[in-house]
């Protein structure tokens, strides 16, 4: 644990330069994920997290978001999520809620296609989400994010570095006299490093930094992220 705390501090000390020399927003994302095995291919759970913006200081939004993972092939999963979130708003009791649906495609352990005994680990993803929010109907994105990791020897720390593209459907709307054209668009992207660790089989730990800018404004949200995973124990028949 103690050196999981130390390479957590290692981690965080490369990425704050990067956030010093900005002029950015800087976040804090705090949140748990339980997970119960159903069988060996159907997994369900429930993700629950918070964020925090105006450089930590005020929650920016909270969800909670049930989802069911199921391994179609060895190297192949498919994923659906919902997700019911919350804004706090001055004024307003209770905030402002929103609703989110979500498909996964995922490709896992790509790597030992081509090489039988790694540490490596490659992963991507290509995600589907709709969104209702604030009465605005025009919230599809596809995201496309790779993912490599590697498992330190000699330790439980597993490392990763990622990257995370966001294109935004119908994003920009252009209306003429007989009809209605929309303009896909890349909106932002996420660049993110992280470090995982399991404390046994069921507990686990991540801390993660992401540098998320956006393609067509100055703006770029530097976000510090911890996260704790835990699986419940599936009863054997």
């Amino acid at each position: 644990m103690t050196r999981f705390l130390k390479n957590s501090l290692l981690v965080v000390g490369v990425a704050l330069p990067i956030f010093s020399s900005a002029q950015n927003d800087f976040e804090v994302w705090t949140g748990a994920d339980v997970r119960l095995p159903i069988t060996k291919k159907l997994d369900a759970g429930l993700q629950l997290e918070s964020r925090f913006t105006n450089n930590a200081s005020t929650v920016n939004k909270s969800f909670i978001s049930p989802y069911v993972k199921y391994d179609l092939k060895k190297h192949i999963g498919l994923g659906l999520a919902y997700r019911f979130g919350n804004r706090p708003i001055t004024g307003l009791l209770g905030g402002d809620t929103y609703h989110r649906i979500g498909l996964d495609v995922n490709f896992t352990d790509l790597l030992e296609l081509f090489m039988k005994k790694t540490k490596l680990k490659l992963d991507t993803r290509l995600r589907y989400t709709h969104a209702w929010d604030r009465g605005d109907l025009n919230n599809d994105n596809i995201r496309t994010r790779v993912k490599l990791s590697y498992n330190l020897p000699k330790t439980k720390l597993k490392p990763h570095v990622a990257a995370e593209f966001f294109l935004h459907l119908n994003d920009q709307l252009i209306y003429t006299s007989t009809s209605v054209t929309g303009n896909h668009r890349l909106n932002k992207y996420r660049l993110r490093l992280g470090l995982e660790y399991p404390i046994n089989k069921r507990h686990e730990l991540n801390l993660y930094y992401i540098v998320e800018p956006e393609f067509e404004s100055p703006d770029t949200d530097f976000i510090l992220g911890l996260g704790y995973n835990y699986e419940i124990k599936r009863k054997k028949r």
